[in-house]
């Protein structure tokens, strides 16, 4: 309970930044959608962070934190990957189009006349879908004083914008046989784009998958009365999810399955998810009597309006090669997550 405390208090710390450094309140919604849809795209390779500062700075110790916390390695993955890689422009490139139009920008512009530092975020700023951030400092005391207080806020920003980017790309190109299917047995759907296709569809399952000759990306779904607060706890959410892959996920010879992996322990967070309470898992898959594996994420949550517990669970398959963007694409499905109203 109090992790789950805690990442509510930074999700509370995310909307106050937002808030209170982005658009001018009371400002009309329907003239800012009509605005960001005049904007022109962003660019940039998913996962990119491009920093703009002075390269005297970003060669020193200021430059050291940004790549130690931003380039830190993705959790539950096989190999190391970071969570954004970090190219670097200097402060006069903030003025060239080409850059301003990069989707996550973090600026550090350094002033000896400041008396204070202070940061901005702003939305959608010179191009859409991104996130621009921007700390003005004297010194690197400020500097630090600043970033240690709100970057791992900054993390979530940049990271829902990245989420954000892959869902309204998914959406242009949505198979809706696939939405359709789910809600009219569910009750809920998620947005699929081309490619997926339904795998097994139960009572208590549903399985997306889509393959290509070097990779495989798939997506369950798995449903059960909620009964007790005990269905939260990791081991039986891990018990579950064993037991729905035995049955319905085959490995590719006569006798294999998925199952979670005992190489690493898998990790599981008290998060919210969609406005409700949830325990999100991560870690390794593999398969029994095989050789395949590769990460998972999980969310376990409750429907209040029909009592139900459902696991969203993705998987990504490419051996020998990174997985980091096809897991950040399978989130961005999960959170797409709508329920029927």
């Amino acid at each position: 309970m109090k992790r789950y405390l805690k990442s509510i208090g930074l999700l509370f710390l995310v909307a106050l930044i937002s808030v209170s450094c982005s658009s001018k309140s009371g400002e009309n919604k329907e003239n800012s959608k009509k605005k960001k849809s005049h904007m022109p795209h962003t660019v940039g390779v998913t996962s990119e962070l491009l920093v703009i500062t002075n390269k005297v700075h970003w060669d020193g110790v200021m430059g050291d934190s940004i790549r130690e916390f931003f380039g830190r390695d993705v959790p539950g993955m096989p190999q190391v990957e970071p969570v954004f890689t970090l190219p670097n422009v200097n402060m006069p490139s903030v003025h060239k189009k080409m850059f301003r139009r990069h989707r996550n920008i973090f600026i550090i512009e350094y002033k000896d006349s400041l008396k204070n530092p202070y940061l901005e975020t702003k939305e959608d700023l010179w191009a859409a879908p991104q996130r621009v951030v921007k700390i003005t400092t004297p010194d690197d005391a400020g500097f630090f004083k600043l970033f240690s207080e709100h970057k791992e806020a900054l993390m979530i920003l940049y990271h829902k914008n990245e989420i954000r980017r892959i869902q309204q790309t998914f959406k242009d190109g949505e198979d809706t046989k696939i939405r359709n299917r789910m809600m009219r047995k569910y009750d809920l759907s998620v947005t699929v784009p081309s490619g997926f296709f339904v795998a097994r569809k139960f009572k208590d399952f549903f399985w997306l998958r889509k393959e290509t000759p070097d990779k495989s990306q798939g997506m369950m779904m798995y449903i059960e009365e909620y009964k007790s607060r005990d269905q939260f706890k990791p081991e039986n959410i891990l018990m579950k999810r064993n037991t729905m892959t035995r049955k319905h996920i085959p490995g590719p010879t006569e006798g294999s399955y998925m199952i979670t992996s005992k190489m690493i322990e898998p990790e599981s967070k008290e998060i919210t998810f969609k406005g409700k309470y949830c325990v999100m898992t991560r870690g390794l898959w593999e398969v029994e009597n095989d050789f395949m594996g590769g990460p998972f994420l999980s969310y376990t949550f409750v429907d209040e309006k029909t009592n139900r517990l459902i696991t969203l669970d993705s998987y990504a398959y490419h051996p020998g090669k990174a997985k980091r963007d096809l897991m950040l694409q399978m989130e961005a499905i999960m959170k797409s997550i709508v329920f029927e109203k």
